[in-house]
């Protein structure tokens, strides 16, 4: 709560005190009133951005599964292509062994 907000609540709860209460008691709730509500639309304000934050992060995660799942579908086998690039590479290492 801002100062100034501090003194006009002071200001009125010493006319309250002295008398002069229906309008003051009535302007003092419309006060409290307007504080409830800056803080409610500050919140909400807060929430959305949370909400945009959250909602952009489930959304490349699932891009990216998706991605990645499309492209495990469309190589077949890559680990069965990757064993049979390795072997092939090194037939001389493979016939030394055999020789031991």
């Amino acid at each position: 709560m801002s100062s100034q907000r501090r003194g006009q609540l002071a200001g009125l709860a010493a006319a309250v005190l002295f008398g002069c209460s229906a309008p003051l008691i009535s302007a003092l709730r419309a006060i409290v009133a307007l504080d409830g509500q800056q803080l409610q639309r500050a919140r909400e304000g807060e929430e959305k951005a949370r909400n945009r934050s959250l909602q952009l992060t489930i959304f490349f995660v699932g891009a990216v599964l998706s991605f990645s799942g499309l492209a495990a579908a469309t190589r077949p086998r890559p680990t069965a292509r990757l064993l049979a690039m390795v072997t092939n590479q090194r037939p001389a290492a493979a016939a030394c062994q055999r020789s031991i």
